[in-house]
């Protein structure tokens, strides 16, 4: 299967949005799996304050296949 250049220059940027995003989920994943008290600011709003741990998230551990999966690609 040929593609056009265009459409694979859009594909790759595609895929490259891809794994920053899933290397995002992995630095925010990575604090909650070890049990620290929270996650790094985004490096955007590094001003923030941070927020406390919700328990909320304590089925995270379950996902963490998925966020190694999405690491790799």
């Amino acid at each position: 299967m040929s593609l056009p250049v265009s459409q694979y220059e859009a594909l790759l940027a595609e895929v490259r949005g891809l794994r920053q995003k899933a290397q995002r989920v992995q630095q925010l994943a990575r604090p909650l799996l070890q049990g620290d008290p929270a996650p790094p600011p985004p490096p955007e709003t590094s001003s923030r304050l941070r927020r406390p741990r919700s328990p909320a998230f304590s089925h995270v551990q379950e996902a963490t296949p998925i966020v190694s999966f999405l690491f790799r690609m």
